[in-house]
């Protein structure tokens, strides 16, 4: 993935990459909860917020990609 990043842009791309890695890690425990059946509404409300900054991040990334079309 990285070869495609202008250079300029890697910066960038690893640190995004490395939000998303900690979006996943901090995802682990309210997933458990909803698949346990112990889940909070905090837990669901956690899971879409991360979700949703993980969707900005990818959307980031994407524009950080020249178009090869």
């Amino acid at each position: 993935m990285t070869a495609s990043i202008p250079r300029a842009h890697r910066p960038r791309q690893r640190a995004i990459l490395a939000e998303l890695a900690t979006i996943d890690a901090e995802a682990v425990r309210p997933l458990r909860a909803i698949a346990s059946g112990g889940a909070t509404q905090a837990d669901h409300d956690r899971l879409g917020w991360l979700e949703s900054q993980a969707a900005s991040l990818r959307a980031e990334l994407a524009a950080l990609t020249p178009s090869t079309s």
